[in-house]
């Protein structure tokens, strides 16, 4: 699990936003102490507190975009020549990769459109230019010049809109198949943004050492964070939130804990009883419960069994000899049951458990007489786990053999004295690698 850092420290510049968890998150990218280096972090607005993500790319121009898998890219524009390049970041170690560029172009603004297409505005060959960004086969598309020149990019309600460079800023509702019939539509409120985003049709705007939210149809601009210089952003940086909500939960708090280390065999019909670690920690909204599971790679996507403690019962569909798994859950309570859809879920490491059937032994004989003095060979047929430790009662006593496979064989020799008639040779004991029969 990657790890994340949190401060409660202060920014100059914040730019890319998210969609909302407990709190709305917006990101931006800077310099932070102690990390040193062009960083991606998260700030709440509701208490502006700083979340360091991972590294990112900041310099005149640098622009940000956040996809669902928690990856990210910049654009960024360097000069002597304009050359715009687009690098991505993926977890978990954020390690770069240059996956466009550099060209001979400029990269103004990068957003996310709500049916997944990516937008970038810049220049082409000195003229204002709208293109597409496929980041599957990682190919830029003109789709053509704009009017104005336009740094950045958001969407509300499902419409790109784009604000304009230079001193007199005006906000323009995008044509996305004509670029150049974009129409202006208002003046941009009254700050100079170095970066801005939109999440359910409120703007997130920074100026300088300010981070607002602008409400579009009442022209109200609210401050919510005003932050003292320990980060200093480079350029601006900018996201729309990915579909599916904020991919880094960075400010989640919600922990199912741990269960101790420990695979488990048990016999059937007996439970497993996982331990759980007693370390979860849990919003007030929050329910821990435990899951028994098939799949290791898709948990809440194969659950069979939920319980309020770490004890399952083995019951259908359940089957011998198959592997499952034990793990803690935690989210929000909903109607007594973990939201599988909370933003916020957290699945504990799980514990193998497998059920054992008991183990059985059969006997046979090719000759059942045996005269007195003689020994008789008696064929054992096992189902189980080997190896097999088998104790029978016989006439000559007590008897404890091993076998290292499921078939095998071994001798009874009635003593001195034994009267003629019929003898018992009885299984007292018997135990596999997992399980432990006895009369």
């Amino acid at each position: 699990m990657t790890n994340f850092f949190k401060y409660s420290v202060t920014l100059l510049w914040v730019t890319i936003c998210s969609a909302e968890l407990h709190a709305q998150v917006v990101y931006g990218t800077g310099i932070i102490t102690p990390q040193g280096g062009c960083q991606m972090f998260a700030v709440n607005t509701q208490t502006c507190e700083i979340c360091v993500i991972g590294p990112a790319t900041c310099g005149p121009t640098a622009d940000l975009v956040v996809y669902p898998d928690g990856s990210y890219a910049t654009i960024s524009r360097a000069t002597n020549p304009l050359r715009g390049a687009i690098n991505i970041f993926t977890p978990p170690n954020f390690n770069m990769t240059t996956v466009f560029g550099p060209v001979e172009s400029e990269f103004f603004g990068i957003v996310l459109a709500p049916n997944g297409v990516v937008y970038i505005s810049g220049q082409l060959n000195g003229q204002p230019a709208l293109f597409t960004y496929d980041p599957i086969t990682q190919q830029i598309n003109f789709l053509g010049n704009f009017p104005v020149g336009i740094d950045e990019l958001y969407f509300i309600g499902g419409i790109m809109y784009g604000v304009t460079s230079g001193a007199t800023k005006t906000i323009w509702q995008i044509d996305v198949n004509d670029p150049m019939q974009s129409v202006q539509i208002q003046p941009f409120p009254g700050v100079n943004p170095f970066g801005l985003c939109a999440i359910d049709n409120l703007m997130y705007i920074t100026d300088h050492n300010k981070l607002y939210r602008y409400n579009p149809v009442t022209n109200t601009l609210t401050t919510l964070c005003n932050f003292q210089g320990v980060i200093f952003l480079l350029g601006s940086t900018l996201s729309a939130p990915p579909p599916d909500g904020d991919p880094f939960n960075c400010f989640c708090e919600t922990s199912a804990g741990t269960l101790q280390n420990q695979s488990l065999d048990i016999c059937i019909p007996l439970d497993a009883s996982a331990t759980h670690n007693n370390d979860h920690d849990l919003d007030a909204d929050d329910l821990l419960q435990f899951i028994l599971y098939s799949d290791p790679a898709d948990p809440t996507g194969s659950i069979i069994a939920t319980s309020a403690t770490p004890d399952f019962s083995f019951a259908a569909p359940l089957q011998p000899g198959v592997t499952y798994y034990i793990a803690a859950i935690a989210g929000n309570d909903l109607n007594g049951s973990v939201d599988l859809n909370d933003p916020c879920l957290d699945v504990s490491d799980g514990i193998e458990v497998t059920w054992h059937p008991l183990p059985s032994v059969e006997f046979s004989v090719s000759e059942p007489d045996v005269c007195l003095g003689d020994c008789q060979t008696v064929n054992v047929t096992f189902t189980g786990t080997p190896p097999f430790s088998l104790t029978v009662s016989t006439p000559a006593g007590v008897l404890t053999e091993v076998f290292s496979g499921h078939t095998g064989s071994f001798q009874v020799c009635p003593p001195p004295g034994t009267p003629p008639g019929s003898f018992f040779v009885q299984a007292t004991a018997l135990v596999d690698a997992f399980c432990t029969c006895s009369n």
